[in-house]
């Protein structure tokens, strides 16, 4: 703010000074005419009783030019033929039409006024400028005090709403849908602030649309998937018992649709995975949930929410924990903590060779971090921002399952957003990925 309002006063000041220097320079040059018959009224009695003062005869002048040099000494002084001939046309032109003419000097302040008297001779009557710099400096002052006040009374109000407009901007930004924009009516960016917050209620209203349609959805689809499971679940039962009777002749029938059914049965367990993913990612991305914030030893947390050991036996990976003793306890949400780091470990389990090492380590001042590397492919550098955007999968050639919704991840930026952090990708030194979550203590 201050360095605009500063650009906008040399602006005007600039234009002030060239004003100034304009009229007062310009002026005596474009009304010349004008300038000069006012200095001929001005001055026409002072001419006539200087004519009549020093006479017609060289005597007289000689005597009243001795006594006006007494009482105002270099102000008044016969000019030679030299001197006239010395002058200027249109100043020769005008003393030999009107018997006197003037010639500025200086800084145009002051001018000799010369005066022809009866006789021929020529007298230069000096009317000296005062010397106006202190004052004209003063004037300047005042003029640019008075810019200075002009423009603070209109730009202070004028950047203070456009603050308020900004704050209004970067919360609504930041996920709070009902920010507005509250200025007086009378400020100068109304329009500009009108159509904020006609842009901002409208986006509101279609997001808080969408989310309430992804919300109903979620639970609505809850309920037949639960009732497909559950008349699934009769349907095995009643041809597993067909298969086990003595004298059944559709038992090898019977056994392949038992293995159609379980494979449906999975299908709807994908289902209801996804129902999960996409209401804790809704939940995760509304403002105005709030979450229980506890006081957690955070590895003795994270080592209680690990992967079960089937899972791990199944992958054939090893987990292994690197733990900073510095970072001790941390204000965070169980929930949402909890949920981020499965959904790492899940990604990690998906991609690794053999190894995933988890770390608990300090960041910056006030930050601790959570990193998962694995010994994967890795994450190619143009992809490293997009995997954490909602439904983003990688290329199934670089996956080594067929799992995941693409939902995982987008779920841990939400959760370090709200813990006052970030995520991002690195390089692993195993080769593979390097999942680090940066998050506030407190």
């Amino acid at each position: 703010m201050i360095g605009s309002m500063l650009r906008l006063y040399l602006v005007v000041s600039m234009a002030a000074i060239l004003s100034l220097v304009g009229i007062e320079r310009g002026f005596s040059i474009a009304f010349e005419k004008q300038i000069r018959a006012a200095n001929d009224a001005e001055y026409a009695t002072a001419n006539y009783m200087l004519r009549n003062f020093l006479g017609s005869t060289p005597a007289s002048q000689k005597a009243g030019l001795a006594t006006l040099e007494r009482l105002s000494p270099g102000q008044y002084v016969m000019q030679a033929p030299g001197q006239v001939e010395a002058l200027p046309q249109p100043q020769r032109s005008a003393l030999a039409r009107t018997g006197f003419a003037y010639v500025r000097f200086g800084d145009d302040t002051g001018f000799d006024r010369y005066i022809r008297l009866d006789g021929g001779a020529v007298v230069a009557m000096r009317v000296k400028g005062r010397d106006l710099y202190w004052l004209r400096v003063f004037g300047y002052l005042t003029v640019f005090m008075l810019l200075l006040g002009g423009v603070l009374f209109w730009s202070v109000p004028h950047w203070r709403d456009l603050g308020k407009l900004g704050q209004a901007a970067a919360r609504f930004g930041g996920g709070v849908l009902d920010a507005r924009a509250k200025l007086s009516r009378y400020t100068t960016i109304k329009p500009l602030s009108e159509h904020f917050n006609n842009m901002a209620a409208r986006i509101e209203q279609l997001i808080r649309t969408q989310r309430d349609m992804v919300n109903a959805a979620s639970h609505e689809l809850r309920t037949p998937l639960s009732r497909l499971e559950f008349g699934l679940a009769n349907l095995r039962d009643t041809l597993a018992e067909e298969c086990q009777e003595p004298r059944s002749q559709s038992g090898t029938g019977n056994a392949a649709v038992l293995r159609r059914i379980d494979a449906l049965g999975g299908d709807i367990e994908e289902l209801g995975a996804l129902v999960s993913e996409l209401l804790t990612f809704s939940m995760f991305d509304q403002v105005d949930y709030s979450g229980r914030v506890e006081s957690l030893e955070v590895s003795a947390f994270l080592s209680a929410c690990t992967l079960p050991d089937e899972a791990l036996a199944r992958s054939g990976a090893t987990l292994r924990w690197q733990i900073d003793g510095a970072v001790g306890r941390v204000m965070a949400e169980p929930q949402a903590l909890r949920r981020a780091f499965s959904n790492l470990l899940q990604n990690a389990l998906r991609y690794t060779a053999t190894v995933i090492v988890v770390g608990i380590e300090a960041g910056p001042p006030g930050y601790w971090r959570l990193v998962i590397e694995d010994d994967g492919p890795g994450i190619p550098d143009g992809e490293r921002q997009r995997i954490f955007e909602p439904f983003y999968r990688l290329d199934r050639s670089r996956d080594r399952a067929t799992g995941g919704f693409g939902l995982g991840l987008a779920i841990v930026r939400k959760v370090a957003e709200r813990h006052g952090g970030q995520v991002w990708v690195e390089d692993s030194l195993l080769g593979g990925a390097r999942m680090v979550m940066q998050m506030a203590e407190g």
